[in-house]
């Protein structure tokens, strides 16, 4: 019951991945001919979405060193290694960017 929590965190970010790289894909293939500005904005997408990609990989991580490497210890679940950074620090840092730019 103590890893359930877990588990269920890791989920919805894989499933919001696969939308966005829907997204970035169709976008790519439906408006080939847009302007030079929004154009810049569709590569500004692009770093988001590798950016989103590399959150991703380190949040699998966690939970892969969470819930395997620790399974049967329940005080290694409090051990939060580098999740500082890719929880706070670049989820802050691609929700800025897109409030900024809807703002």
């Amino acid at each position: 019951m103590l890893t359930l929590p877990l588990a269920h965190r890791y989920f919805p970010n894989w499933g919001l991945l696969g939308v966005k790289g829907n997204q970035v894909y169709i976008y790519h293939l439906c408006f080939p001919r847009d302007s030079r500005y929004i154009k810049s904005l569709g590569a500004l997408h692009s770093v988001l979405f590798i950016l989103e990609v590399a959150q991703t990989r380190m949040i699998s991580s966690h939970g892969w060193q969470w819930l395997i490497t620790s399974w049967g210890q329940p005080g290694r679940t409090e051990d939060y290694h580098q999740a500082w950074f890719d929880i706070c620090i670049l989820a802050g840092v691609l929700s800025t960017s897109v409030q900024i730019f809807f703002a």
